[in-house]
C-alpha cells in the first residue's frame, strides 16, 4: 500500500449504513451477551439474589429476552418473561 491508497477524507465502512447489521442476534450472540453481562456486574450478589428466586435457567432467559427486547432487528414480538 503507498500513500496514494489512504484517503483521508474517506470515513471507516463502519459509519457507513450500508453496513449496519440486517439480522436479528442468533441465540449464540445472545449466550455471549448474558455471559459478558454476568461477568462484567458490579454486584455479583444481584446475579445470585435472582438465580435464587427464579433459578439460574430461567435467569438467563430473562437477561436474553432483555437483549432481544434491545434488538432493532427482531422480527418477532417478544414474549413477555414474566408471566
Amino acid at each position: 500500500m503507498n500513500k496514494k491508497d489512504i484517503s483521508l477524507d474517506k470515513e471507516p465502512a463502519w459509519l457507513d449504513p450500508n453496513n449496519d447489521r440486517k439480522i436479528s442476534y442468533t441465540e449464540e450472540e445472545l449466550e455471549l451477551f448474558v455471559e459478558g453481562f454476568i461477568a462484567g456486574m458490579d454486584d455479583i450478589e444481584e446475579w445470585k439474589k435472582m438465580v435464587s428466586e427464579v433459578g439460574e435457567k430461567k435467569a438467563r432467559e430473562i437477561l436474553k429476552e432483555g437483549f432481544r427486547r434491545m434488538d432493532p432487528n427482531n422480527p418477532i414480538e417478544v414474549k413477555d418473561i414474566f408471566a
